[in-house]
């Protein structure tokens, strides 16, 4: 599914500003060309004295709205505020698109709605204070339309003007009014419109959400058949491997080796030549491993909020006895940091990896890939998450790891080593 079509799914209308900004465009265009006719125009047709009151009536009129202009500023830049607000968090929701899940979904959609709610209201308000402003452009052109009429009407009484002098005046004054404030409109929706046109485009084109939200299945073993992977310089080949559930499984070799390839092949997410997955012996197929495995990258999205939030999935999922657990055996200092940061993006980078491994404890997903989730925590913290995660499994786990320790291999219960793109079981 498109990031478009989920925009239009969850009511958003931010596509709006392209109707806008492309039209703005087009509209300028049209009235330059409009506005400099009408010029040429008058200065055959009319009088001079005439086209030069209608000429400055004109451009006064127009510049009218500067009135109201330092207060439609103001909300014109709360309006845009919001909208970027409203945008950047859309994009935080999109790039953790993986954590949704029919138990996680409807949680997402009330965070969704509380930003719309709030860019709504803003919009609103700098509207109805636009339809102020225009008010008073449409008393000063009527205004103007009354001065030009009883000039010329005296004009006419004198014998200054024909009759038809007089209609070309009128007809001259309401297109060239409206021209150049079509001018000025279309000018300020481009300088108004461009950024956020910019920033939708940085994410326009990602991919998000599988069309399919239902829960995963139970693993009792799993087994790889066959596999052989190609690309670029990199080969990957493994003849059988299989794994029970409440399993471990250490993946080491060096860097380059394709470790982090056999956990996206494992993810369903790189195409094979050749091999086949099974869940006990059920065949998999890409799409089957997608629902299945859960991937923990070095560098975890997290969402522009508290660890709470970030933890729980917005309080989809309660903190389990599991998390709480880890967190009391976590230095004193950390969870507290962790509990008061308001964003957590002022943790640091192992503090980081914490939360999302916090996170991954509470995930429905029987088979967790996690490649180097430890690489920035310090190696006590390190120790006292991985003997914790190991102790208490009950899911099959794939690690990529390149602590090599014998001490720290042993507590694996299988060793996989990619070395010349064969992968060994050593354990």
């Amino acid at each position: 599914m498109s990031l478009l079509l989920i925009i239009m799914y969850i009511n958003n209308n931010v596509s709006v500003v392209y109707d806008d900004y492309f039209s703005a465009i087009i509209d300028l265009i049209k009235n330059i060309s409009k506005l400099l006719i009408f010029c040429i125009s008058m200065a055959y047709v009319l009088n001079l004295q005439v086209m030069f009151v209608i000429l400055l009536f004109s451009m006064l009129t127009s510049i009218l709205p500067n009135l109201t202009q330092s207060r439609l500023s103001t909300l014109r830049k709360q309006d845009l505020k919001t909208q970027k607000t409203y945008n950047k968090t859309l994009l935080d929701l999109f790039e953790g698109h993986k954590y949704v899940t029919p138990r996680t979904f409807s949680v997402f959609q009330r965070q969704h709605l509380q930003i719309l709610n709030l860019r709504e209201n803003e919009h609103y308000k700098f509207g109805k204070f636009r339809v102020l402003s225009d008010m008073i452009f449409s008393i000063g052109t009527n205004s103007m339309y009354l001065i030009i009429f009883l000039l010329t009407g005296y004009l006419l009484i004198n014998g200054n003007m024909s009759l038809g002098a007089v209609s070309a005046s009128l007809l001259y004054t309401n297109d060239l009014t409206g021209s150049i404030s079509d001018v000025l409109s279309c000018i300020n929706v481009l300088n108004s419109s461009k950024q956020v046109v910019s920033e939708i485009d940085e994410y326009l084109n990602k991919p998000i959400l599988s069309d399919d939200l239902s829960l995963p299945g139970d693993v009792d073993s799993f087994k790889i058949e066959k596999l052989k992977f190609n690309r670029n310089d990199l080969e990957l080949l493994l003849d059988s491997f299989k794994i029970s559930n409440k399993e471990a499984v250490a993946i080491i070799g060096s860097s380059g080796s394709g470790k982090s390839t056999f956990i996206e092949i494992i993810s369903g997410n790189l195409n094979i030549e050749n091999g086949d997955f099974f869940n006990s012996s059920k065949l998999l197929n890409s799409e089957d491993l997608k629902k299945l495995t859960f991937t923990l990258h070095q560098r975890e999205h997290l969402f522009d909020t508290d660890f709470i939030n970030n933890a729980t999935i917005f309080n989809q999922f309660p903190m389990s006895q599991i998390s709480l657990n880890l967190m009391e055996l976590l230095p004193r200092e950390m969870t507290n940091r962790l509990l008061n940061y308001q964003k957590v993006d002022d943790l640091s980078g192992g503090e980081k990896q914490v939360v999302s491994i916090i996170r991954l404890l509470n995930m429905d997903y029987p088979i967790l890939l996690m490649d180097e989730p430890f690489a920035s925590i310090d190696k006590n913290t390190k120790e006292i998450i991985l003997d914790y995660i190991l102790s208490t499994n009950n899911k099959i786990i794939f690690e990529v790891t390149h602590d090599q320790r014998t001490e720290t291999l042993s507590k694996y219960d299988k060793i996989l080593k990619i070395e010349n793109g064969n992968i060994q079981n050593i354990k």
